[in-house]
């Protein structure tokens, strides 16, 4: 949910593994979010890169936008393994702070998870949970003239909530720093 004025916000959306969707694309492009990130395998980043480089994706802005120009809409790409948790500590750092230096003061952070977590090496799906909330948090509290309002969009499954049971998968999240709403 998103209250209070909406030109005094600005709604970011960090997504973990995106591989080759162009979700973050099509949102910015809407005008439904203002800025992206991603965070994904080298390998991919780099891919992807070569992918809107291609005289498609520049046709594409032109029909749509009246300029070939795809930067603009393109997200800011970070080169993180995600079983690195170090690595994604310092993407999420970097984002934060970029969220700082911004004019406006109120972020709306919409985090992304979209069938990830099953590649990840065991352990690691619970602590990128832990360790996203933590530094959400974090970040929005203490001296900063910040407000970030972190939502969750896990359309995934946790590793270690068997069956999927919806009581269980609650418990996980909570503990965890996230609610089910």
């Amino acid at each position: 949910e998103m209250s209070g004025d909406p030109s005094a916000r600005k709604v970011t959306m960090i997504t973990f593994g995106g591989g080759y969707d162009v979700r973050s694309i099509k949102l910015k492009e809407q005008g439904v979010i203002d800025q992206a990130f991603e965070l994904d395998l080298p390998q991919v980043v780099e891919s992807k890169a070569k992918m809107f480089a291609t005289r498609r994706f520049r046709k594409r802005a032109q029909r749509l936008h009246g300029s070939d120009d795809v930067d603009r809409w393109l997200p800011t790409f970070y080169k993180v393994d995600l079983n690195e948790l170090d690595g994604v500590e310092d993407a999420i750092d970097d984002i934060l702070v970029r969220l700082r230096q911004e004019e406006k003061h109120h972020h709306t952070v919409v985090i992304v998870f979209e069938a990830v977590m099953i590649y990840l090496n065991e352990g690691i799906p619970t602590a990128l949970l832990q360790v996203i909330s933590d530094k959400m948090r974090r970040a929005s509290t203490g001296d900063t003239n910040i407000k970030i309002d972190a939502a969750l969009c896990f359309a995934d499954r946790l590793e270690n909530i068997p069956g999927g049971d919806k009581e269980i998968a609650d418990e996980e999240f909570v503990k965890n720093g996230w609610e089910l709403t």
